[in-house]
């Protein structure tokens, strides 16, 4: 842009420069056309005899003088503004595309592209626990919120209020209760809750915490990485199972489910005859059993719903990818 701007002041300049050489010009070709009508005029008034008087021509010589040296001091001044000006603006043209020959050779150095984040993917604890207690009990999925408390209240998961603490440790998962009776620990302090946290982190990574996936993928950059390679996206589903009825829905593969947040009592059970109860008026949050701590086990295909009482329920199904 710069380039432009120097090229249009160069060209007013140059105009500017011909303007005035031109009426310079016209000027003294008018002043020596009425000097020449006025020798005219004293030749015709001159008596036979009479000689011109050399100091006036001495003093109409002398009177030029400083008029030539204005005009040749003007187009000196403008001669070196121009020549200036064109320097300048080969100075710029030279910059540019020097400038552009540098870029282009650093971008022919391309730096190798970040690795996508997985659930297989192990960054430091140092940036994974920020990600993670900020998807599990943070504010919006912000890196560095997590919290223990809330409002002065331990911070539950509202769906499963047995999940608690920082990292939302599931204190029903036996795998857990035995490593938290093993270590005296108490999830309702901080401290054990994110030795706790530390602890599954170093044993599974992100896996005990895949229900947030899609928040802790986000933060991918945070740690380091280019973006999640999960090609499964999370998604829920809401059936409705009058009194009285069952539902049967068919599973998708590469898929984990949770029916926290759902309305009404009601039972669901899987193709092996496995049941599990969801009464959240008498505090029963029953759950299909683990393989392994996080992931259940695969052979739920197909569950059925059927409602305990005789009530509609409103069954909550959310799908998320599994690790």
């Amino acid at each position: 842009m710069y380039i432009i701007f120097a090229v249009l002041i160069a060209a007013i300049l140059i105009s500017v420069s011909l303007f005035i050489t031109r009426d310079n010009w016209f000027r003294k070709k008018k002043r020596v056309a009425t000097e020449e009508k006025q020798s005219e005029k004293v030749e015709e008034v001159k008596q036979p005899g009479e000689e011109k008087p050399e100091p006036a021509a001495a003093e109409k010589t002398t009177g030029n003088k400083p008029n030539r040296l204005w005009s040749f001091l003007k187009s000196a001044a403008l001669l070196c503004l121009v020549g200036w000006v064109f320097l300048w603006v080969a100075f710029a043209i030279w910059k540019h595309f020097s400038t552009d020959e540098a870029a282009h050779n650093v971008t022919k150095v391309s730096q190798p592209m970040p690795e996508a984040l997985t659930p297989q993917s192990r960054p430091p604890i140092e940036l994974a626990e920020p990600v993670i207690t900020g998807c599990e009990s943070g504010s919006n999925g912000i890196p560095g919120t997590g919290r223990q408390f809330k409002d002065g209240k331990l911070v539950r998961n509202p769906e499963k209020p047995w999940v608690i603490g920082i990292y939302e440790i599931n204190t029903r998962d036996p795998g857990n209760a035995a490593i938290i009776s093993a270590n005296q620990w108490d999830m309702a302090i901080k401290s054990h809750n994110i030795a706790m946290g530390r602890y599954l982190y170093n044993l599974y990574g992100f896996k005990p915490w895949m229900a947030s996936w899609d928040c802790i993928a986000r933060n991918a950059a945070y740690m380091g990485y280019g973006g999640s390679s999960s090609v499964l996206q999370a998604f829920t589903e809401v059936i409705e199972v009058p009194a009285g009825e069952t539902r049967t829905k068919e599973l998708r593969p590469g898929y984990e489910f949770h029916w926290g947040g759902s309305e009404g009592a009601f039972i669901i059970e899987n193709e092996k005859g496995v049941q599990a109860r969801f009464d959240p008026d008498n505090g029963i949050f029953e759950e299909l059993p683990y393989l392994d701590h996080g992931v259940k086990k695969g052979y739920s295909q197909t569950v059925k719903l059927t409602p305990i009482y005789p009530k509609p329920v409103k069954i909550v199904l959310r799908f998320t990818p599994r690790s």
